[in-house]
């Protein structure tokens, strides 16, 4: 993607510091920075000595992997200044250096290896997006060449699975950015039913196809995959799309908005022959890795009773607001994570009660919760979700867990810390997440979930490994949380 924007966004702009990238905090847009120390004084003149002078500061072109691309960038300023392959250096952004050969071609061109030499990207509407976003551009940008790229000797030629995503709302600018971490997956198409969403989104991570159209999308785009991060509304009619061109498909959480509709998707898959996953991140978190590997050890003994807690004030509705309007709020947005988790680290539940309150009045939904299982092993496992609770220890979004065993007790607190507890003593260590460029620093945990989760996928998709949250295994917790709502309408213990 190529964007010129004279935008200085707090640094030094001029002939020789030209920057256009939209967003600092993310590496994986387009981006255009002149001069390595932040540039000169702003109000000095680039080097023309000669009407064919070159400019003297090194040009760094941080561009997508997947087209050939020569830039002029041409201003009152700057004009006469030539930039040529002697200035100009080629870097790739963190989530496109993995195994991918590249060139600098004639004239200050770059020409990236395409993973996939039989293929070109049309970027042609990439550009013209990029052009009415930022009108005010002060600078010219030289018509893009597009051709298969030429593998050269020594590339790396990667298989790469092609695929599009339906839904371009809060979540998926996350979702996006992970799946570009990963050197096995391209997203070639985004499709929102306000297409203008989806249009930001593909300009600010170079998706070079955007649809309005669900279907015309998956019957023009050559894909491997689907990733569906849309509002649960629309799961199921987008996994049947998906299933009619027996295309594999990745759901986002919750699965559906009913058992049975859930039920309905995984028998359409089975029965397409695809593979059907869920997006589930939350047990990808490193801590919640970690209590699972400390539990796998023994060293605590049998379970005997645990409780999980995701308690918080946190105004999630705030960059949210949607969920003010859901019938069924916490147990299927927060729930269907908290009982996954449940799963994950103690195995599937015999019987489930369940309580909840809805503590603010200006929501539909419940956005309190506690649900308490008893375990095929006999052991006690209480699940406390709250988007009410104002606590001493409250750091929103981690997530706190207690267990007791025969032979000792674990628990995960605040900052990641874990502490185990035997006989021979206490022991403590932190436990904390990845750093992503694109990630909220204040959402490490999850953020960097989201990727673990995609490799799995993605792995999962290439048969390197097997998926730990394939539809039918996810069906067992929309059973939960199903049984939970059920539970709560009738004030009863339900037998699972």
């Amino acid at each position: 993607m190529i964007l010129l924007s004279t935008k200085n966004h707090g640094r030094r702009t001029n002939a020789s510091n030209i920057q256009y990238r939209p967003d600092l905090e993310n590496n994986s847009g387009a981006l255009l920075v002149a001069g390595a120390s932040g540039g000169p004084d702003r109000n000095q003149k680039p080097s023309t000595t000669t009407s064919t002078s070159t400019c003297t500061s090194t040009i760094t072109f941080f561009v997508d992997v997947d087209a050939l691309v020569h830039v002029d960038a041409l201003s009152e300023s700057n004009k006469g200044v030539t930039h040529t392959p002697e200035n100009v250096k080629l870097q790739l952004p963190p989530r496109q250096s993995r195994g991918i050969f590249q060139r600098i071609s004639n004239g200050g061109g770059v020409e990236p290896v395409s993973p996939d030499p039989r293929e070109m990207i049309d970027w042609a509407p990439v550009l013209d997006t990029a052009a009415r976003a930022y009108p005010e551009a002060g600078f010219k940008l030289r018509k893009t060449r597009l051709q298969p790229a030429k593998h050269g000797e020594g590339s790396s030629v990667m298989n790469m699975l092609r695929f599009g995503i339906l839904g371009t709302g809060f979540w998926a600018k996350y979702q996006l950015a992970a799946w570009n971490e990963l050197p096995g997956a391209r997203c070639v198409a985004l499709c929102n039913r306000t297409r203008a969403k989806a249009e930001k989104l593909a300009l600010e991570f170079a998706v070079p196809a955007v649809y309005d159209d669900p279907a015309l999308m998956l019957d023009k785009e050559k894909l491997d995959f689907l990733d569906i991060i849309a509002d649960v509304s629309v799961h199921a009619a987008f996994v049947r799309l998906a299933a009619q061109r027996r295309l594999p498909v990745i759901c986002q959480k919750p699965m559906a908005v009913s058992l049975r509709e859930a039920e309905e998707m995984v028998e359409v898959c089975r029965t397409a022959g695809i593979p059907f996953y869920v997006h589930e991140n939350w047990r990808w978190q490193v801590p919640i890795r970690q209590v699972k590997k400390i539990l796998d050890s023994g060293i605590i003994g049998p379970v005997f009773r645990s409780r999980i807690h995701y308690c918080s004030s946190f105004p999630v509705f705030d960059n949210q607001p949607f969920l003010r309007d859901l019938d069924q709020f916490i147990l299927t947005d927060m729930g269907s994570h908290i009982l996954d988790i449940a799963r994950f680290l103690f195995g599937e539940p015999a019987s489930l009660y369940c309580r909840t309150r809805r503590i603010h009045r200006d929501i539909r939904g419940e956005d309190v919760a506690t649900v308490v299982l008893v375990t095929r092993d006999d052991a006690t496992i209480i699940c406390e979700m709250s988007y009410a609770s104002r606590t001493e220890h409250e750091r929103f979004p981690e997530t706190y867990i207690y267990v007791e065993g025969e032979a000792g007790s674990l628990e995960l607190g605040p900052d990641y810390w874990i502490r185990v507890t035997t006989s021979e003593g206490t022991s403590a260590r932190r436990h904390a997440p990845p750093r992503y460029a694109w990630a909220d620093p204040g959402h490490d945990v999850v953020h960097s979930s989201i990727l673990s989760c995609n490799a799995n996928l993605l792995g999962a998709l290439t048969g390197a490994t097997v998926a730990e949250t394939a539809g039918e295994d996810n069906l067992k917790t929309m059973r939960l949380v199903f049984g939970s709502y059920e539970s709560a309408r009738r004030n009863q213990t339900i037998s699972l």
